[in-house]
C-alpha cells in the first residue's frame, strides 16, 4: 500500500481532537478541584444542604425513667407501651434572602411496620439527648407528614418543608398513631452503617450566589430553643406555594396540616387570601378559649342549629387555630369540646337513616364530620391522649355513625360526607368503599344538563339546596383524593357546579321559580382549587373569606383550600 502524507483536512482533525482532548483534562482537574473545594453536604449543582442529626433518640412509657441516647435505632409504636422518637438538626449555611424550595427528612427503616408514624415539628430544641419519657418535650407543633405501611432497608424521605424557616435549630417528633401495635425503628445516627443515618436535605430556591455553607453543622450541648412556631417571616415574592395551592395525599380531611403550616407561612408574609383566612380563624378561635361545651343526652336536635353545630364549629376552628399558631391551648380547647359530648351523649332521638322527617340524622351528618376534623388536626399536639381516641372511635362507631341519612337527596348527600369521614377515621375500609359507591350513585342522579332534580324542585330555594348537596360531595372528593381516589372526573359532578354556579349572583335568572333567593356556599373554594374555572372567582372574591358562617363542617374553605388570585 502506497503511504500518503496527510492532507489539509487530516491536520484540522488531529488539531481538533488535541483540543478537545486538552480541555476534556483541564475540565476533569477543575471538577476535581471544586470537588475537594466544595464543603461536605454542598452542591454546586444543587443549592442543596445534606445535615446530619445532632441528637435522635427514643423514649418508651414501660420504662419511663430510661434514656436511649446511645441506641442504634429509634422507635416508635402505640398502645399500651407507646415509644415516641426525637430528632434535631442545626441549620446552618442558608444565605440571606435565598428560599427554601423543599425540605426532606430521610430515614432507613430497621423494623417494619403497618405505620411509620406522624413527623411533627416542635418548638422545643432544648431537649437533652438522654431525654426520658417522664421529661420528654412536648409535642407542640404541625403534623408535617405521615408514613404508610415500610419495610426493612426501605428509605424514606417525608417532607417537612413547612417546618423549616432558615438557619437554625429543628426537633421533630415520630409518635406514633395510637391503635398501632407493631413497632417502626429507623437507623439512628449511631448506626455502624453511616449510609443509614438520618438526614435532612434542604434544597434552596433560586440563586444563591458564591455563598455556601462553610461546615456541616456540629452538634451542640444545649441548643436554643426556637421560636414559637408562628410564622414570622418579613413580607416576599419569593417562596414556593405549590403545597399550599395543591391537595396533597396523605393524611388530611379538607386541609392537612403540612398544608395548614405552609399557608400560616404565607400568611405571615401578607400573601392573601391567607391574611385574611388566618386572621379570621385566630379571632374566632380566640374568643371560644372561654366558652364551654354544651353537650345533649339524649342528642335531638328539631331544627338547623343548636349546640350540636355550634360546638362543631368550635372544636374544628380552635383545631385550625392550633395548626395556624402551633399553640397548644387551642388544641387542648379543641379536644375538650370534642370530649365532653363523647362523655355525655350516649343516645340520639329523631334519627332516622331512610326518613326526611327525622332532623337530627340531616343534622349530624352536616355538621358530625367537624369534630372528625379537630380530632385530626390535633392528634400531633398530645392534647388528645391514646384513651381520648379510642373513646372517640367508639362514640362515633355507636353513636354518630348509625345516624347517617341514605335518602337520595342532600340529605343523603350529608349523610354521605358524614360516613365517608367517620369510616376513614376509624379504618373501616368496607365502610368507607361503601360510602364512596353511595357518593357515585349520588352524581349518578344529576340531570345531562347539570340540575340536580331533587333541589331544583325545591323552589325560590333550588339554589341553596343545589349548593349544599354539592358541599358535601365535594368534600368527599377532596377526602378520596387525599385517599388515591379521584371522583373529580366522575360522571356530571363538574357539569352540576357549573350549572348552578351562574345563578348564585344571579338568582333572578333561576329557571325553576321567579323570586329565587341565594347566599355563597363555601363548596366555591374547594371547587375552585381543583377545577381552576374562571366562572367561580366571582363568587369567591364576593364572599372571600370563608369563615365559620353556615351549618355545616364544610367552613373556613378559604384557609383549608382557598388559593391566590392574580
Amino acid at each position: 500500500m502506497t503511504a500518503h502524507a496527510p492532507t489539509l483536512n487530516t491536520r484540522r482533525k488531529h488539531g481538533i481532537a488535541r483540543f478537545f482532548g486538552i480541555l476534556f483534562i483541564f475540565s476533569a482537574l477543575i471538577a476535581s478541584a471544586l470537588t475537594v473545594i466544595l464543603p461536605h453536604g454542598s452542591s454546586a449543582a444543587s443549592s442543596a444542604i445534606t445535615l446530619a442529626p445532632d441528637a435522635d433518640t427514643y423514649v418508651r412509657q414501660s420504662t419511663a425513667g430510661s434514656a436511649y441516647a446511645t441506641s442504634k435505632e429509634f422507635s416508635s409504636v402505640g398502645g399500651s407501651d407507646t415509644r415516641i422518637a426525637f430528632l434535631r438538626f442545626t441549620v446552618a449555611g442558608i444565605p440571606n434572602g435565598v428560599g427554601i424550595q423543599s425540605a426532606k427528612l430521610r430515614l432507613v427503616v430497621t423494623n417494619d411496620s403497618t405505620s411509620g408514624g406522624i413527623i411533627t415539628a416542635m418548638t422545643n430544641s432544648s431537649w437533652a439527648e438522654n431525654v426520658t419519657w417522664n421529661a420528654r418535650p412536648a409535642i407542640d407543633g404541625p403534623q408535617l407528614s405521615q408514613i404508610g405501611a415500610v419495610a426493612v432497608n426501605q428509605v424514606i424521605e417525608a417532607d417537612v418543608t413547612a417546618a423549616i424557616k432558615g438557619n437554625g435549630a429543628y426537633s421533630f417528633a415520630i409518635n406514633p398513631l395510637p391503635n398501632v401495635t407493631n413497632t417502626v425503628a429507623y437507623a439512628a445516627r449511631e448506626s455502624s452503617d453511616a449510609a443509614t443515618r438520618p438526614q435532612l436535605t434542604i434544597t434552596l430556591l433560586g440563586d444563591t450566589g458564591a455563598t455556601q455553607p462553610t461546615t456541616q453543622p456540629q452538634p451542640t450541648t444545649q441548643p436554643q430553643p426556637t421560636a414559637q412556631p408562628q410564622p414570622t417571616a418579613p413580607p416576599s415574592t419569593g417562596g414556593s406555594s405549590a403545597l399550599a395551592i395543591a391537595v396533597q395525599a396523605g393524611p388530611g380531611y379538607l386541609g392537612s396540616s403540612a398544608e395548614l403550616a405552609q399557608r400560616a407561612q404565607m400568611a405571615a408574609q401578607n400573601v392573601e387570601p391567607y391574611k385574611s383566612a388566618a386572621s379570621d380563624v385566630i379571632g374566632f378561635a380566640n374568643g371560644k378559649l372561654s366558652s364551654a361545651p354544651a353537650p345533649q343526652e339524649p342528642l335531638n336536635i328539631p331544627g338547623t342549629d343548636g349546640p350540636f353545630v355550634d360546638d362543631t364549629a368550635t372544636a374544628y376552628g380552635l383545631a385550625l387555630a392550633y395548626n395556624m399558631t402551633g399553640n397548644v391551648k387551642y388544641a387542648q380547647k379543641s379536644r375538650d369540646f370534642i370530649m365532653a359530648w363523647v362523655q355525655k351523649t350516649k343516645t340520639t332521638q329523631n334519627a332516622c337513616p331512610d326518613s326526611g322527617s327525622c332532623q337530627t340524622s340531616l343534622i349530624i351528618g352536616r355538621a358530625g364530620p367537624g369534630f372528625i376534623f379537630a380530632a385530626q388536626l390535633i392528634m400531633p399536639s398530645g392534647a388528645f391522649s391514646v384513651a381520648d381516641d379510642q373513646a372517640f372511635r367508639t362514640w362515633l362507631r355507636n353513636v354518630i355513625l348509625p345516624t347517617a341519612s341514605v335518602r337520595n337527596n342532600n340529605w343523603g348527600d350529608a349523610g354521605t360526607f358524614l360516613r365517608a369521614t367517620a369510616t376513614d377515621y376509624l379504618g373501616d375500609s368496607a365502610g368507607f368503599s361503601a360510602a364512596i359507591a353511595k357518593w357515585k350513585s349520588m352524581v349518578d342522579l344529576i340531570a345531562s344538563d347539570g340540575h340536580i332534580p331533587e333541589e331544583t324542585r325545591r323552589s325560590t330555594s333550588g339554589i341553596n339546596y343545589t349548593q349544599e348537596a354539592l358541599d358535601y360531595k365535594i368534600a368527599v372528593a377532596v377526602l378520596a383524593q387525599r385517599r388515591g381516589i379521584d371522583l373529580w372526573s366522575y360522571g356530571r359532578f363538574k357539569l352540576a357546579a357549573d350549572y348552578v354556579a351562574p345563578y348564585v349572583l344571579n338568582p333572578s335568572a333561576w329557571p325553576w321559580a321567579s323570586g329565587a333567593t341565594t347566599s355563597i356556599h363555601p363548596l366555591w373554594e374547594v371547587a375552585y382549587q381543583h377545577w381552576a374555572s374562571a366562572a367561580y372567582k366571582p363568587i369567591i372574591t364576593k364572599r372571600r373569606p370563608y369563615g365559620v358562617d353556615g351549618h355545616s363542617a364544610v367552613r373556613w374553605t378559604t384557609l383549608t383550600n382557598g388559593i391566590p388570585f392574580k
